[in-house]
């Protein structure tokens, strides 16, 4: 588990992950945007031009070059937006302070009181049994989403079925005093069975007090769900 430990906002800053607005892709409706800032100039017509950006995020890296910090960018992909927000929250001393996003913090708490975390996921604990037990740089990629969001971005298209019992890719670098370790694993499971993903969630007033019912709708022609909790309220989803 990564131990979180900032002390102070005051130290000289030594590098900076800075995104990049080139290529960005088209302009997001408003329920593609994840940061308050982008749903606000959704709603007022002011989201900037690509180059407005470019600009914007130019002038931005010249004052960090300005005071000797390292900016990193990275590699262009084609009509993807990488211009990365804070939105999530941020760490003082070894507290995590989420900051106003309800949908993010929904999303963390409902994952975590589930169990739904790296921690608990067997196709993780199975992957990192193959790897270093200790490193000093340890990056994990999910090998599903990582295809399925390059797949999302190249013309010939990757037949992920094939590539679905890789459930993992990690590298890692373990430096001792006379040597260095670059440890680089792929892993290949022959039993993996895709997770149950949640296509949905409503949050009702108390506990259930029935078993949902797939009712048809004649007026819309669609199925929906319909619960009753046990303060006697019924809810059609």
């Amino acid at each position: 588990m990564l131990k979180l430990n900032v002390i102070n906002e005051t130290s000289k800053l030594l590098a900076v992950l800075l995104g990049t607005a080139k290529s960005n892709g088209s302009i997001p409706t408003l329920e593609e945007c994840y940061d308050p800032k982008s749903r606000e100039n959704i709603l007022n017509k002011t989201y900037p031009t690509e180059n407005d950006m470019i600009n914007e995020m130019n002038q931005f890296e010249q004052v960090l070059c300005k005071y000797e910090v390292n900016v990193i960018r990275p590699d262009i992909i084609n009509n993807y937006n990488q211009i990365f927000s804070r939105d999530v929250g941020f760490v003082i001393d070894d507290y995590f302070i989420f900051s106003n996003s309800s949908e993010n913090l929904e999303f963390i708490i409902d994952n975590y009181v589930s169990g739904s975390t790296l921690k608990n996921n067997n196709n993780f604990i199975k992957f990192s049994n193959n790897t270093l037990s200790k490193s000093n740089l340890f990056i994990y990629f999910n090998t599903a989403q990582l295809l399925g969001s390059i797949n999302k971005n190249i013309n010939n298209k990757l037949k992920l079925d094939s590539l679905q019992n890789f459930t993992g890719l990690s590298y890692q670098i373990t430096n001792n005093k006379s040597y260095q370790i670059n440890n680089l694993s792929l892993y290949y499971d022959q039993e993996f069975k895709k997770s149950i993903k949640e296509e949905w969630f409503f949050q009702l007033d108390t506990l259930t007090d029935m078993d949902p019912q797939i009712v048809y709708n004649h007026s819309t022609k669609e199925n929906a769900v319909l619960i009753q909790d046990k303060a006697n309220k019924v809810y059609y989803i």
